[in-house]
């Protein structure tokens, strides 16, 4: 199931709105998903089936296994 930019978007200044105190992490893979990278605090790319360039560029972190990802995620806390 895929999600469109705007709904993303909506979803993370949602979040914002609700905790703004918190930091917003967002993980994801795909091109489509550049734009919400950039709106994040932290921005994780996951290249584990493809790398990106696009949105590894803009990616605090890259994460190429689910298991990196969770780890930088813990390291966050």
């Amino acid at each position: 199931i895929g999600v469109d930019w705007e709904s993303e978007k909506k979803v993370i200044q949602k979040l914002r709105e609700s905790y703004p105190d918190e930091t917003i992490v967002f993980s994801w893979d795909s091109l489509w998903d550049y734009e919400s990278g950039q709106i994040a605090d932290v921005f994780i790319a996951y290249a584990g089936v493809i790398a990106r360039p696009k949105v590894t560029a803009i990616a605090e972190h890259i994460a190429y296994s689910p298991q990196e990802l969770y780890d930088y995620i813990k390291s966050l806390l």
